[in-house]
């Protein structure tokens, strides 16, 4: 009997334009099938996103303090496979 899970980690560091990180910025993400995660990133803005599944996906991150707020879009591979 094989048994195969699969998690997906998505993870980065929330900076402004400058280059300054954004301590607690709100982070969120969504799937190709509208499923929605969020998390807070910690004092050095860092983030991490669980369990996202494969196939398109976007990220949005906020600033708290200021209001400022960018996206960034990507795809995961199916995990199943090898690449």
């Amino acid at each position: 009997t094989e048994f195969t899970h699969v998690l997906s980690i998505v993870r980065g560091q929330v900076r402004h334009p400058d280059g300054a990180v954004v301590a607690e910025a709100y982070v969120s993400s969504t799937d190709a099938n509208g499923e929605y995660r969020y998390t807070t990133a910690d004092a050095e803005g860092r983030f991490l996103l669980l369990g996202l599944p494969e196939g398109t996906f976007t990220i949005r991150a906020e600033d708290p303090a200021s209001g400022l707020a960018g996206e960034a879009a990507g795809t995961l591979p199916d995990a199943s496979q090898p690449f």
